[in-house]
């Protein structure tokens, strides 16, 4: 018998949050809503965590997504979606820019008509859509950060999709390592960055000092730290170390399940069911892993691939994947509300909204939560938001070590006096080593 809470359309997304329409649903989701399902940013076949146009990069950065047909079976159902771009500061924030002074060519590009889901190989109808970046007749004259609107022909008051991005100068190098021996170490939980930035064609109206570095850990918000003074600069380097902002709480590997077949249970799922028009795929009930020590294991970094394995040799399968129904379960772990409980990763856009919160079980004592999720290999882990505090992190459910193996993402912005906006002068991703 599934345990019966709503079932959520999980938006997947690599890195940076993404704003969609959808609704929630129960567990025979409403066939007539329409909504996105899968996205996932990617550089050429692979998930790009850190989603930036970077100069002299050969793989294209573009948005691979999903609409599901109203009716789940429906195949005259084609929409033709279109997309712009829209120029954001360091923050995020509009930033008043018109088009003509970060676009060459017009505002507006096809996305077309996508390809259907494999007829016969999936009980959910969905259209897969792909989109590069720069989209097919713009040029992107500024760098900094954006945001890819998508929307239906005839209707762009109608966003579907905001998806941000990163569009990088080059003008700088970005040279970091992590270590686990941390200044003020938290018994052997905690890892430190040091950071190294070097002139590499630098805006001569801009000095080293005037720079902002921004660092995330797997693409978290929550995680998110700004600096805006280097420790030292010298000869060209501006150089950050020893500093608390570059101490971040180790956390855990991700978790792992796959649900690549619906013939039998892949890893970590305990049962297969069909009901209602969906397989439901039930996971084995999750414990805490705080306290528990370190155990390596070889993740996607809280990203997931989509596969279908019972009759695609395709990986990614775009087309060829079915969206089946997955429940998780925790183990309250001493978690009770009005503390709250979050699915994280790429599956739920790393975000903890209504969309990734579980439901607690105060009979069982377990946090539930089922989401509408395309096949495939995935890594989550389990976020806590403190109703005291409006803390969010993962230390009481996954626990904290050095050693595990974390994605930092880096970004160095800069405003030249008078302008009205941030340009993004690099990025680049460090990532942390396991000391097995």
């Amino acid at each position: 018998m599934l345990y019966r809470i709503p079932v959520i359309l999980a938006v997947m997304f690599a890195a940076a949050t993404i704003h969609v329409v959808a609704a929630e649903a129960v567990a025979d989701f409403d066939r007539n809503a329409g909504r996105v399902g899968c996205v996932q940013w990617r550089n050429g076949d692979a998930a790009a965590p850190v989603p930036v146009v970077m100069p002299g990069v050969g793989d294209s950065l573009r948005l691979v997504f999903d609409l599901l047909a109203p009716d789940g079976r429906d195949e005259s159902w084609m929409p033709y979606l279109r997309c712009r771009v829209r120029h954001k500061d360091a923050d995020w924030r509009d930033d008043g820019l018109i088009d003509s002074e970060f676009v060459e060519g017009f505002n507006v590009s096809d996305v077309g008509y996508g390809e259907s889901s494999v007829l016969g190989m999936t009980t959910v109808m969905y259209r897969n859509y792909s989109v590069t970046v720069p989209p097919d007749g713009m040029r992107l004259s500024a760098s900094g950060n954006y945001v890819l609107e998508v929307f239906e022909d005839g209707e762009p008051e109608k966003v579907i999709i905001s998806a941000p991005f990163s569009v990088a100068e080059g003008s700088v190098t970005i040279g970091g390592s992590v270590t686990g021996r941390a200044d003020a170490d938290w018994n052997g939980v905690s890892q430190q960055l040091e950071i190294e930035i070097g002139n590499q064609g630098l805006d001569r109206r801009v000095s080293m000092d005037d720079l902002r570095v921004d660092i995330l850990q797997n693409g978290s918000e929550f995680t998110r730290r700004t600096m805006r003074n280097p420790s030292f600069v010298s000869g060209g380097r501006a150089v950050y170390s020893h500093r608390p902002e570059l101490m971040f709480k180790g956390g855990n590997e991700y978790r792992r399940m796959e649900t690549v077949s619906r013939r039998s249970p892949g890893m970590h799922v305990a049962e297969i069911s069909w009901e209602e028009g969906l397989y439901h795929e039930v996971l084995l009930t999750d414990q805490s892993r705080c306290g528990a020590e370190y155990s390596y294991d070889l993740t996607q970094g809280g990203e997931f691939t989509i596969r279908e394995a019972d009759e695609s040799m395709t990986v990614p399968s775009d087309t060829e994947a079915d969206y089946t129904v997955v429940h998780f379960a925790l183990e309250g772990a001493g978690i009770m509300p009005p503390d709250m409980v979050f699915v994280d990763g790429a599956l739920t856009g790393r975000k903890a909204d209504d969309a990734s919160a579980m439901e607690y079980d105060a009979e069982s004592g377990v946090w539930h939560k089922a989401l509408l999720l395309k096949q495939g290999a995935y890594d989550y882990r389990y976020l806590v938001r403190r109703a005291d505090t409006g803390e969010t992190g993962c230390s009481a459910t996954e626990g904290d070590h050095h050693q595990t193996q974390n994605v930092y993402a880096v970004y160095v912005y800069y405003r030249v006096p008078g302008e009205r906006t941030d340009r993004l002068a690099g990025a680049r991703v460090i990532k942390s080593l396991a000391n097995r």
